[in-house]
């Protein structure tokens, strides 16, 4: 019987979590916004606080919330630090990918993409038809201002010039419309360094 409750309780906490996690990084619940324990508890169907307060304990070690003192939980914010970090990281990674796995790519479908470049309303029946013949997943061409924008941005092009360049009013919005990306680059860095910690004390 008191096996059954531990799965119960252990249950519990993981869907909180993965509930309240899945908010964050949808923005859903929006970077800066205010939380409040007891509603959370409510919209899960008025589960106990200590499942909820395992999972909120998870996600501010994760960096996702922010517990403050005398004020309550809020969803940890976006900062234009933050931005940079997350296309320092893009610039490392995707270079190298092309580098490492692009020399796989027969040069007639290179030689087909830089044709593709000059006719840009084609280039997403391409890209489809190229997915579906690699089995891969949909890419969509808007995917490419992600890239242009990780490399301006960490060659040091502040977010006021960038935006301006792919096209937004503000950099206000620039960096709206990647708070989630950011939000999920974060997490999956907390995760690294843990698996990391969790490797040394075994060591």
């Amino acid at each position: 019987m008191k096996e059954m409750e531990t799965q119960s309780k252990t249950s519990l906490k993981l869907q909180a979590y993965q509930y309240l996690k899945t908010k964050i990084l949808n923005c859903e619940y929006r970077p800066n916004e205010f939380l409040n324990e007891q509603k959370l508890c409510a919209e899960m169907g008025n589960i106990s606080r200590t499942p909820m307060r395992d999972a909120l304990g998870r996600l501010e070690q994760e960096g996702l919330i922010t517990i403050l003192p005398k004020k309550g939980l809020m969803v940890s914010g976006i900062t234009e630090e933050d931005v940079h970090s997350m296309f320092e990281m893009r610039l490392l990674v995707e270079p190298y990918a092309l580098r490492t796995y692009g020399s796989g790519i027969p040069r007639e479908q290179l030689e087909t993409f830089a044709e593709l470049m000059h006719h840009p309303d084609s280039i997403t029946d391409w890209l489809n038809k190229f997915s579906e013949e690699n089995d891969l997943p949909h890419i969509h061409p808007h995917a490419f201002r992600h890239t242009a924008a990780s490399m301006m941005i960490a060659n040091g092009v502040d977010l006021v010039n960038a935006a301006a360049e792919l096209g937004h009013a503000t950099a206000s919005t620039t960096l709206n419309l990647y708070a989630h990306q950011v939000a999920r680059a974060r997490a999956e860095a907390s995760g690294i360094r843990a698996g990391a910690f969790a490797v040394l004390r075994q060591a």
